[in-house]
């Protein structure tokens, strides 16, 4: 009767190392579906992110001036051809603003204009413009 006992109880701990196993797995599992949502979810926002700052640079505002020689105009001259440097910010901002949906926040350097505050950003790489002048766009998704 002593040796059936001792099998139950070895039984026993067989099956709670098996469940133990099972439930690991399944939380693993679990982990694994939803990081890769948000890598995705990451990657289309890194495209999206360098793509926006490749169309800003290259929208133009004026007699065939794009935003990207404003850029430079405002750091070389302090002002630019199509208005100042304060119009060209606002420029920037609307276009931003009006391409990206409501729940996208943004950083937008050398001018640090932004929407909402960024804490995991997700960047474009950055793109110079000359010696001392670099331009980064910066969006995540709000904080629900």
């Amino acid at each position: 009767m002593v040796q059936l006992k001792k099998g139950q109880i070895e039984s026993f701990g067989l099956v709670i190392i098996v469940v133990l196993l099972v439930l690991i797995f399944v939380l693993f599992l679990y982990l694994k579906i939803n990081s890769s949502d948000n890598s995705d979810a990451d990657r289309i926002l890194e495209v999206k992110a360098n793509n926006l700052r490749n169309s800003v640079l290259k929208t133009t505002l004026c007699n065939r001036v794009s935003i990207k020689d404003e850029i430079l105009n405002c750091d070389e001259i302090g002002n630019g051809n199509c208005g100042s440097c304060e119009e060209l910010k606002e420029k920037i901002t609307k276009i931003l603003d009006n391409s990206l949906e409501d729940n996208i926040n943004y950083e937008f350097e050398p001018y640090s204009l932004k929407r909402g505050t960024c804490r995991e950003r997700i960047a474009a790489s950055t793109q110079p413009l000359s010696t001392n002048i670099e331009v980064d766009l910066n969006l995540c998704y709000q904080r629900r």
